[in-house]
């Protein structure tokens, strides 16, 4: 067998294996949607876990607190009322994220929700749970809702503006000693006649 022989069926071996299936620009999208999808699925699921640990000691059970689907439309973690209430009625978006990210404007956006849903039902405290890949973790929320959580905090966590940022761990602490203090001192099965469930 010659050289030119062997390479021509060399070509034709080659010629006839499957080749990758081709990706247009909308697959290319596609995946990277799906990818993404699968990260914030698995932050919420991470934080929701952190909270049920909290809740644990105190009698709080796995289905007291949960995360929703990501495809759900609402809070990214779900309490129960009682639950809710212990914990301070906070409202959580989780957001897991690359670099193009403006923690400000999402949170403004989460507290304007929550502002609208305020209208039809309690009050409760927006809080924005973030993290860029594999950084830590941190909580945005609103600097009067987290004096209200605890009235000693560190200096370095007030600050001019009304928007704070936290370190999740820190938040984390603080949240469980307002669950182990009993959280607010509101009735928890009382309900506003005029507030629609």
């Amino acid at each position: 067998m010659t050289k030119a022989e062997r390479m021509k069926l060399i070509r034709e071996r080659l010629a006839n294996r499957n080749p990758k299936p081709f990706q247009t620009e909308a697959d290319k999208r596609a995946a990277k949607s799906q990818k993404a999808r699968r990260k914030g699925e698995a932050f919420q699921k991470l934080i929701a876990a952190d909270l049920q640990k909290i809740g644990k000691p105190f009698g709080f059970e796995e289905s007291d607190i949960r995360s929703r689907s990501v495809t759900g439309h609402g809070e990214d973690i779900i309490f129960s009322r009682d639950t809710w209430y212990r914990f301070g009625k906070p409202w959580i978006e989780c957001k897991h994220y690359c670099r193009d990210f403006n923690v400000k404007s999402i949170f403004k956006k989460h507290a304007q929700k929550c502002d609208h849903k305020q209208k039809y039902a309690h009050k409760g405290i927006p809080i924005l749970v973030h993290r860029c890949d594999y950084q830590p973790i941190f909580a945005t929320m609103r600097q009067d809702d987290l004096i209200a959580l605890s009235e000693e905090l560190p200096e370095s966590w007030l600050r001019t503006e009304d928007v704070v940022t936290v370190p999740w761990d820190s938040f984390l602490r603080l949240l469980s000693s307002k669950v182990g203090a009993g959280g607010p001192v509101e009735p928890i099965f009382e309900v506003d006649e005029d507030i629609p469930f």
